[in-house]
């Protein structure tokens, strides 16, 4: 028998604003309180489906399983900003809230799949999705999790695939570029955030899978009946007909889902995937690193370590594996980050992988440039690991060391800097044909730079190979 959802009545008291992102549902909106609660407000119009689906039995179940985001009933003891609110509803918190141009390929895989089975666990329930935007699934550390409640409506018989246009373009599309092509989307995805239009897939797919019944059926028929029904008249005026037996229904999903489980990647050329292979510093100088790096995590006990240029997460895990509570680790190269996540997902981690370019870093962007928020206003970090990056900004970036030492330290004032010196083969590798006009890339103006941003250097240890960890903290 599944096990329904205990009710319970916090206090309510301060104001609740509907969050920007998620202002195009009529049906509900989704409200952050003072402390940082997440509530969920159901408007009059999708009261009734919300209930609905709550006497099948399906959210209760979902929950179980660990595959949709919990959520408990509250009773507001004042108006909460919205004069059509009929329930308001309780959600934990997720530690970071990602987007699907930060995810690596597996990662999107992972979510479309978490996507499709939750569609057809729906329908034993008598019920369907309303949509299918990526942006529904999140990561708690490398699990999946589907988080908007109000996305679950009752199944009429006959009806047909709302959201198949959506799950393509955030989906499939995606995903077949980059195992079709091995093309990394992180920018074009976040530049349009719809999706790739089918068109594009259809440009670049080789023959061999065009060919394939399922490329037929999935892609290029509904795209050519989408392209027709445009043509054939004003957005609004040409209604969709047609009926989709339940049945059928299924096999469609069931067909998409095993589609997609047997995607993959080539194998990319990666100059990062392999660094600690590479040997860049002697085996006692990465022992005496990892060694540090521990001792000083264990000292700090962070709740949310950000790991910049995390690669393929050793040290990620490293955190975790001495106190660290949960670890986000940006890592630009796709291959790396790919291997990161995979670590992450055998050993059900709490660490959050994401594709960032540092030196251009996801904005906030979409409606009134609030709808989508930038990464410093989703991560809260009380500890930062900066191993083997800085040099890379200031070298490879131009980015000034003062303000690098500024960002970082913006971000957390506890964290832990590894200066490599101008002597050390990696930057003689990123100098190579370039004129050294770096004068302040020095390890004074590193120390001085962090003492001018309210910390104090609490360790510094001297590598074997001549690099150097700072452990810093408040002054």
């Amino acid at each position: 028998m599944v096990k329904q959802m205990s009710i319970y009545s916090p206090s309510v008291s301060q104001l609740l604003t509907p969050h920007a992102g998620s202002l195009k549902d009529p049906r509900g909106n989704i409200a952050i309180g003072d402390g940082g609660e997440v509530y969920r407000i159901v408007t009059s119009a999708g009261l009734e489906d919300f209930k609905t689906v709550e006497d099948t039995g399906l959210y209760a179940h979902l929950i179980e399983a660990g595959k949709l985001i919990a959520h408990e009933a509250c009773a507001p003891q004042n108006d909460i900003s919205n004069s059509q609110t009929t329930r308001l509803l309780s959600h934990p918190r997720i530690p970071v809230i990602s987007y699907p141009y930060e995810w690596c390929f597996e990662q999107l895989k992972r979510a479309a799949l978490l996507q499709l089975d939750l569609h057809l666990e729906s329908l034993r329930f008598d019920t369907t999705l309303s949509d299918a935007t990526a942006f529904n699934v999140q990561f708690i550390g490398a699990r999946p999790i589907f988080i908007d409640t109000l996305s679950f409506i009752p199944y009429r018989e006959g009806m047909l695939w709302a959201g198949q246009a959506q799950f393509t373009q955030e989906y499939l599309n995606p995903l077949l570029i980059q195992a079709y092509r091995d093309l990394s989307l992180s920018t074009v995805y976040r530049g349009s955030m719809s999706g790739v239009p089918s068109k594009w897939v259809r440009a670049i797919t080789p023959v061999r899978h065009k060919l394939s019944l399922r490329y037929f059926t999935y892609l290029f028929l509904p795209d050519v009946t989408a392209s027709r029904a445009i043509k054939a008249g004003p957005p609004g005026q040409q209604a969709v007909r047609g009926k989709l037996p339940k049945a059928a229904f299924r096999y469609m999903l069931e067909q998409l889902r095993r589609w997609i489980s047997g995607l993959q990647t080539k194998d990319r050329v990666s100059a990062w995937s392999d660094y600690t292979e590479t040997r860049s510093y002697e085996d006692a100088s990465l022992s005496e690193k990892r060694q540090c790096v521990a001792d000083w995590i264990t000292h700090a006990k962070p709740s949310m370590v950000l790991d910049f240029g995390c690669n393929t997460g050793e040290f990620s895990l490293l955190a975790l594996a001495s106190g660290a509570q949960y670890v986000v680790g940006l890592e630009s190269d796709h291959k790396a980050l790919s291997v990161a996540y995979d670590a992450a997902h055998q050993k059900t981690a709490q660490f959050l992988p994401l594709y960032q370019d540092l030196l251009n870093p996801s904005p906030s962007q979409g409606w009134a440039s609030q709808e989508r928020q930038s990464l410093s206003e989703r991560v809260a970090p009380d500890f930062v690991l900066a191993l083997a990056i800085i040099h890379h900004l200031a070298i490879s970036g131009n980015i000034p060391l003062p303000r690098i030492v500024s960002y970082l330290t913006g971000l957390s004032k506890r964290g832990i800097i590894e200066w490599v010196p101008k002597s050390d083969p990696m930057i003689q590798a990123l100098l190579h044909n370039r004129e050294d006009i770096f004068a302040t890339y020095t390890e004074q103006v590193l120390e001085n730079s962090l003492r001018q941003n309210g910390v104090s250097i609490q360790a510094k240890k001297t590598l074997q190979n001549g690099r150097i960890l700072y452990f810093y903290a408040p002054a």
